[in-house]
């Protein structure tokens, strides 16, 4: 079965798993230790291991992903992007506004439970002294993109990775070939972490400028 196919499966099984033992012992001692002890522990371990793809997926696919355009094309593309990322972003907000006012996600749940999730949660990071296009601006370049990485920035992070990746196509040497290698061996290791990803040894990404043109 295809990787997105078992996690669609694993997401229906986890919710009919929850609606049943809900209906047979919601409320019930044995329900709220199995939730505390079992299902709660390996819902925050799935987390977490998410989060720790998220920076090593996401800089090395964007830095790949940029260093392949070429210059000419990254206006044109760019602008195709900011569209296409403006409607899916607003398409996402509604599906998840409408599903979380349905579904009523943790309804039910211990209070402790919630409390925990809630601390789980990224942090937005903080925008810079000041209000207008000048503090967004400033918020969106990381003064250290390590330190970005280490607070869940990832508008800095992704910043980070684009101007690396234009200024890594600029450049034309031997150090910068073996530079995407091993930037291609990361990107392929952290998709074979979240099983989604081709074997090792995989050819490298297509150019979004080929298959743009």
């Amino acid at each position: 079965m295809v990787s997105h196919r078992k996690m669609i499966a694993a997401l229906v099984l986890g919710a009919g798993l929850g609606i049943v033992a809900n209906l047979i012992g919601g409320g019930t001692p044995w329900l709220d230790a199995l939730v505390r002890n079992v299902a709660q522990p390996l819902g925050q371990l799935f987390i977490r291991l998410l989060f720790m793809l998220v920076i090593p997926l996401l800089f090395s696919a964007l830095v790949l992903g940029v260093a392949d355009l070429e210059v000419r094309h990254l206006g044109r593309l760019g602008a195709r992007m900011l569209g296409y990322t403006v409607l899916v972003s607003g398409i996402s907000v509604l599906i998840g506004v409408a599903l979380v006012n349905l579904l009523g996600p943790g309804r039910g749940l211990p209070a402790a439970v919630r409390e925990m999730a809630r601390g789980a949660a990224i942090q937005p990071a903080a925008l810079p002294a000041g209000e207008g296009f000048t503090a967004v601006l400033l918020s969106l370049v990381p003064d250290n993109p390590v330190k970005a990485a280490a607070n869940g920035d990832l508008i800095g992070v992704i910043v980070f990775a684009i101007l690396f990746g234009v200024a890594l196509s600029a450049v034309d040497s031997e150090a910068t070939k073996r530079l995407r290698e091993v930037l291609q061996g990361l990107y392929e290791v952290s998709m074979k972490l979240v099983e989604g990803g081709e074997p090792a040894g995989s050819p490298a990404l297509p150019s979004p400028a080929r298959s743009a043109s």
